[in-house]
């Protein structure tokens, strides 16, 4: 394999080492070390000044002498960590927090994302070569990481902090960019394979590489295909998720717990619950047709839940770039994927559904009839009023089966216009098309028209509705069901949905040193950059009749077929002005500046700025600061994505299981604030029917049900990001570098959904109209879908512009090499952030809370204070290497145990179990062998990643304390913080020809 390097450069102010260390102190992970020539070659050229765009700069820079933190991870760490996902590489920076990933089951998108500094994926703008990478799913807002084939990867730049000047919307929080090789030459086969300890979870990856220069090596085209195969693992392979877990409201351990829809079936008599009769009745685990009484048995799902999705994807494309003369070199790329995942949830069901069953039903043996009917007086004309819960497992567990195919064409042009001129002009279209199949769900209204029965004049059970095809529900027998009533309530869903995105930009950079505009004090010119840049955007989201009237049982609500575009129109200016050169006291100072001018065809006019200073008062030492205006404007998801209903994790407050006999009980006025009445209120305190009215059930297993979508009426939202930092790179050690920075970003106007937890909790506290108006509850109060309707009984959290978010804290990153003569060199990478505020404003006069240090309901995935890793790798002469990483995540606070909306007074009064997650310790072992061969260059690499077989913590995730439900939350734990798989060991090889 041979690469191209960049044209270097020779300054006239001799600070070519200042420049160059500054490249690796500028990184907070940086590249690691490549072979013992590359890095004897890196010390010849030391002297000397690449020239490069920089992520975060359309100006060509000196070095990566970055105003602003950057991190730098090579393809070097891609081997190390033995992924082949490429979010795991980026989640595991201290300054990212992870999103979606493979280790998601319920709500699962099947993509994967990656959110810089906790501010939400949507706030991370995601390039390739510097250009835009488009969504990836219409339910997420952000591109799929999936998409870029890792071992085309050269390097991932990660610039933290405010770039929408530069770039554009989206880049609030920071900037990923991948940049991919160049000018890759021969033919590379790669091939790798992981499984953990336990001898499941198999993943194979397998790439092939083809490149090759031409017209005099002014030229290159390489071509790259993939494929990756992950299997699943159920949660019942792992022992702390075989069962989901409760916490009591006493006692010191959690107990496993289920969900009351149960297989056996479960029968609520309203008419006993009004005569102070005992109400509940379970049908007879013996297969009698009998009941027994309730016993409190629950279902446990989890085993049919994923730990680890499985996922099988295809890519293939080409890259390539031909310089025709100094004035036009022609470039482009075009990307293939096709991704298929399957997420797995445990069967669905009939959850607490409406049933008249007739008294001479006969269907009903006699002690049912008289458990129903003849104990409360009900004659053979007469109908019982029940609620029936019966997990359907008949009907197999539930299947979405997700697919993403996704296009990405990108065309170009640059080259020089003049001396010290130089023109970019490229345009892209990006595509992805999305496939959904919903199986074995419960045809709802179906189910509904069964439960209720008559009797014909024959004495057989019919469906009392009349309708054709329907065959009665008979459900007081286990395993009566037959397969004509299994056919009638089987349900299957399709989806389908396509977003379109096309990028024009166009950029003249002027290097104005050529024509003398250069300040006196300074050795080089001023720069400019000018451009303007076109994008469009477009949602059209077509659901199948089942989905889109929500009559999957089990799947959500309603999700209504949707289309929209929007387009804008932006014009960009950057400036980078060096004021003083090899001064003493001023080895450098430098000055740099950008604005984007936005016209959004929706949002209005959106303006970003960006400022920024770098002075080295010596050569040892580099302060650098940076003051940016960001902006965002709502994306096309978050603009027109389909309002519907999903789950989030969360209990009600008010049902009669968390009023009766708690002494931390929400009052009569704080639930009536919520829509409870003062009938159900009672009932749930009573544990009977008060006038007419029982006690309210809780959320199912955890998860209550929110109303989530678009708002086409979004307006832009604006961030002031602030970072402030010194680099140390000293003269008496030129291999060490150490960076400290301190950033501040406040986000207004925030797009955001914000939890249904928090909306509920302000609810009920304060009684908010702006919170207690989103809080619908169902005509029996529910917060799960209604016994008669299971499209009622929701909490509203669509997207809104309302509040705000803030984050600061500190980073830092220390690097050191070691060289240990004919032992080879030994290196040291130690990167952390100390997190001091992660805040989110509910609104205008509501307060603001804190999620530094805290996870659960409000805050969602853990966010420790602290973070770190640190790498030690010692590379030796005859090709080997072995590297050891690790890394630590430290505690954090359960957010619940509190009964202030603002999280100020947590003590843990509440769940003394779930209190605190304790700090983590992972340990990653990796080693890499270039075979002695002449011809081939072959290298091996194998590793053990969590050596130490650290587990995760157990959180409870079921009633009455959920903390960690879907979609981060999976299996008692979240999955995507702390590994949930074990020790995982992997190999592979790579062979250049």
């Amino acid at each position: 394999m041979k690469s191209k390097k960049s044209a270097l450069r020779t300054r006239p102010d001799g600070l070519f080492r200042l420049s160059a260390i500054a490249a690796v102190a500028a990184s907070s992970f940086t590249a690691l070390p490549a072979a013992a020539q590359e890095a004897a070659k890196a010390e010849e050229t030391a002297a000397q000044l690449d020239t490069i765009e920089v992520t975060g700069s359309r100006l060509p820079q000196p070095s990566l002498t970055s105003a602003t933190p950057l991190s730098v991870i090579s393809e070097r760490e891609v081997d190390f960590q033995g992924t082949v996902n490429i979010e795991s590489l980026i989640n595991n920076l201290p300054q990212a927090f992870a999103e979606f990933s493979s280790n998601d089951s319920n709500g699962a998108t099947g993509t994967a994302t990656v959110s810089l500094r906790g501010l939400g994926s949507e706030r991370t703008l995601v390039l390739i070569d510097g250009r835009r990478l488009m969504p990836g799913d219409p339910f997420a807002t952000v591109p799929d990481l999936n998409f870029i084939p890792a071992q085309l990867v050269e390097s991932i730049e990660i610039m933290t902090g405010g770039a929408s000047a530069v770039y554009g919307s989206d880049a609030v929080a920071g900037v990923v960019n991948f940049k991919m090789k160049r000018d890759f030459e021969g033919l590379q086969f790669d091939s790798q394979f992981s499984r953990t300890s336990q001898g499941d979870g198999m993943v194979r990856d397998y790439t092939m590489l083809f490149g090759t220069n031409f017209a005099d090596k002014k030229g290159n085209v390489t071509f790259y295909a993939n494929y990756t195969k992950q299997d699943e693992i159920t949660q019942n392979q792992r022992d702390f998720s075989a069962c989901s877990v409760t916490t009591p409201r006493t006692g010191d351990r959690h107990n496993c717990a289920g969900s009351r829809t149960i297989a056996e079936g479960l029968i609520y008599s309203y008419d006993r619950s009004a005569a102070g009769l005992d109400y509940y009745a379970i049908v007879n685990p013996n297969g009698t047709r009998s009941f027994i009484a309730d016993d409190g048995r629950t279902f446990n799902f989890a085993p049919f839940n994923f730990f680890q999705r499985p996922t099988e994807r295809y890519s293939f494309g080409a890259f390539g770039h031909v310089e025709l003369n100094e004035h036009a070199e022609v470039y482009g790329n075009a990307m293939f994927m096709d991704s298929r995942s399957v997420a797995a949830v445990a069967p669905s069901g009939l959850f607490f559904v409406s049933a008249q069953i007739p008294c001479n039903s006969p269907l009903l043996s006699a002690d049912q009839k008289q458990f129903l009917c003849t104990d409360v007086g009900l004659t053979d004309a007469q109908s019982a009023n029940t609620l029936v819960a019966k997990r359907a497992v008949e009907v197999g567990p539930r299947l979405n089966d997700l697919r993403h195919t996704d296009y990405r064409i990108n065309l170009g042009v640059k080259g020089k216009i003049i001396d010290g001129l130089d023109y970019d002009l490229s345009t892209q279209r990006g595509e992805i098309i999305y496939s959904a199949g919903q199986l074995n769900y419960i045809n709802t209204a179906n189910a509904i028209d069964a439960l209720n029965t008559a009797v014909d004049g024959n004495g057989n059970a019919v469906c009392a509705s009349g309708n054709a095809g329907c065959v009665p529900l008979d459900l007081f027998q286990l395993g009566a069901l037959t397969p004509d009533q299994i056919a009638y309530i089987r349900a299957t869903g399709y989806e389908q949905a396509s977003l379109l995105q096309e990028v024009t930009t166009g950029v003249v950079t002027a290097d104005l040193g050529v024509y003398g505009l250069t300040i006196p004090s300074a050795l080089s010119g001023v720069k400019v950059a000018l451009g303007a840049e076109y994008r469009s955007e477009s949602l059209d989201y077509r659901p199948d009749i089942n989905v889109e009237t929500g009559n999957l049982g089990g799947f959500g609500g309603p999700r209504p077929a949707v289309a929209g575009d929007f387009s804008v129109k932006e014009l960009f200016t950057e400036v980078s002005v060096p004021l003083v050169e090899g001064k003493t006291g001023a080895e450098l100072l430098q000055f740099e500046a950008a604005l984007r001018v936005a016209d959004y065809s929706t949002a209005g006019n959106a303006d970003a700025s960006t400022l920024r200073l770098t002075w080295a008062p010596v050569k040892d030492v580099t302060l650098r600061g940076s003051y940016a205006k960001a902006t965002r404007a709502p994306n096309i998801i978050e603009l027109f994505a389909p309002q519907s209903l999903g789950l989030f994790s969360g209990a009600d407050p008010c049902a009669g299981a968390n009023l009766q006999g708690n002494p931390n009980a929400p009052t009569q006025q704080q639930c009536a604030n919520t829509g409870v009445t003062a009938d159900q209120y009672n009932a749930g305190v009573t544990g009977t029917t008060v006038n007419g009215s029982a006690p309210i059930a809780d959320c199912s297993s955890g998860q209550c049900v929110g109303l989530f979508g678009g708002n086409p009426d979004l307006d832009v939202e604006e961030a002031t990001t602030k970072s402030v930092g010194i680099v140390f790179t000293p003269t008496f050690a030129k291999d060490l570098s150490i960076t400290v920075d301190f950033f501040d970003i406040e986000v207004e106007d925030s797009i955001t959904t914000l939890s249904p937890g928090v909306i509920l909790q302000q609810c009920l506290l304060t009684g908010n109209a702006d919170f207690c108006n989103a809080v619908n509850r169902g005509p029996t109060g529910r917060l799960f879908g209604d016994s008669s309707n299971p499209n009622a009984g929701f909490v509203t959290s669509t997207n809104q512009n309302i509040g705000g978010l803030a984050t600061q804290g500190i980073d830092v990153a220390a690097n050191y090499a070691l060289k240990m003569g004919d032992m080879g060199r030994v290196s040291f990478n130690y990167v952390t952030t100390y997190l001091e505020a992660l805040e989110v404003n509910v609104g205008p006069g509501l307060g603001t809370y804190d999620c530094a240090g805290l996870y659960g309901t409000t805050c969602g995935t853990p966010s420790p204070r602290y973070r770190h890793q640190f790498r030690t790798t010692w590379e030796m002469p005859f090709g080997l290497a072995v590297s050891a990483n690790w890394r630590y995540f430290g505690s954090t606070k359960l957010d619940a145990n509190t009964s202030d909306p603002n999280l100020s007074d947590g003590d843990g009064r509440f769940n003394a179990i779930d209190n605190e997650l304790k700090e983590k310790h992972y340990l990653d072992l990796a080693a890499t062998y270039l075979l002695p061969l002449e011809k081939q260059r072959v290298s091996v690499r194998f590793g053990v990643n969590n050596a130490t077989n650290t587990e995760p913590q157990i959180v409870s995730s079921n009633n009455p304390n959920p903390v960690s439900g879907p979609p981060f939350g999976n299996g008692n734990t979240f999955p995507n913080v702390y590994d949930p798989l074990g020790t995982t060991f992997f190999v592979g090889l790579t062979a250049d020809f």
